[in-house]
């Protein structure tokens, strides 16, 4: 999404840009650069590398993110592109790529200053900030049958992997609704689903807490604009996508330390890794007052990256 978004920003901009996708994941169309397909993450990288060196001489500068787009970097730079480098996490699978990405690239980007103090403490490094846009689902009539009005809606959505603090959000919510008509729609997927659901069960809340799988985005902006509270108590969340897509649908958000809270936190209950907090972030969001929120567009997230591609060329 970063990168169409991000192209289609650059409309009628400053700048002329293609996008380099693998072929299996692409749109198609004029402006859009495609490498061989792949069988792993790693050959991925390497074919758009590949393709990165093919093209690379009509270009002045490549954009690249994460540890993927470390091959297309290096091969592009060395036909003389510059080269600026966007983090969106660091989560240790691909360490020397993760380095590359940060220390090779003439400029390097981070989506948050939470993301950027953890790349400097782990490479001694001093990344650039540009924050992520808030996304907004917009308004869906998909409704999947997860909501009942009778009860309080508490709300994830996201992958399910120990970053993101489900299990003790799992608990938190138990401590809550111990009095109250309520219910946690969990939703999406990842490898610890199983574990989530055992919990689940071991606590007895299994009346309330419903696992939907992975929405459709109508499905999705159903629930953000139903739900009570969205929950996201992940304590060193980059940048929180999920965070932006609730406040952009008037859903008031507990949520632990995210980097998009950077740029607005209207509407926001923070909470630290205890569940007696989220239990209280709970009750604290559904009586907050939310009047909205400044909203920061991918045409804000263009004219900042525009800024450093002037200075590199």
């Amino acid at each position: 999404m970063y990168t169409t978004e991000l192209a289609e920003a650059f409309g009628g901009r400053t700048v002329d840009s293609e996008l380099l996708l693998p072929a299996d994941v692409s749109p198609g169309g004029t402006d859009i650069i495609e490498s061989e397909p792949a069988d792993s993450p790693e050959e991925r990288a390497v074919n758009l590398g590949e393709r990165a060196a093919e093209e690379a001489e009509r270009f002045d500068i490549i954009h690249t993110n994460d540890w993927m787009g470390v091959p297309a970097g290096l091969r592009a730079s060395r036909k003389g592109c510059s080269w600026l480098s966007v983090m969106h996490s660091v989560p240790g699978h691909y360490p020397r790529y993760e380095r590359a990405a940060v220390e090779a690239p003439d400029t390097t980007v981070c989506v948050s200053e939470l993301l950027a103090s953890e790349v400097g403490e782990r490479f001694g490094t001093q990344p650039k900030v540009v924050h992520n846009a808030f996304n907004d689902l917009g308004t869906s009539d998909a409704n999947g049958g997860w909501v009942d009005h009778n009860k309080v809606t508490v709300f994830y959505a996201g992958r399910h992997s120990t970053e993101k603090e489900l299990k003790l959000a799992i608990y938190g919510f138990k401590l809550y609704a111990k009095e109250r008509e309520a219910e946690f729609v969990i939703a999406g997927e990842g490898w610890m689903t199983p574990q989530l659901e055992d919990l689940v069960d071991r606590l007895g809340v299994t009346e309330k807490v419903r696992f939907t799988g992975f929405l459709s985005d109508g499905e999705l902006a159903h629930l953000y604009r139903n739900a009570d509270v969205f929950l996201h108590p992940a304590q060193n969340e980059p940048f929180g996508l999920s965070i932006t897509e609730a406040l952009s649908s008037g859903t008031p958000v507990v949520a632990g330390h995210s980097g998009c809270l950077e740029v607005g936190s209207e509407g926001v209950v923070r909470v630290g890794a205890r569940a007696e907090e989220i239990s209280n972030g709970i009750q604290t969001a559904q009586e907050k007052e939310f009047d909205g929120y400044r909203p920061r567009t991918w045409g804000d997230v263009a004219d900042d990256l525009i800024d450093y591609y002037t200075q590199l060329v």
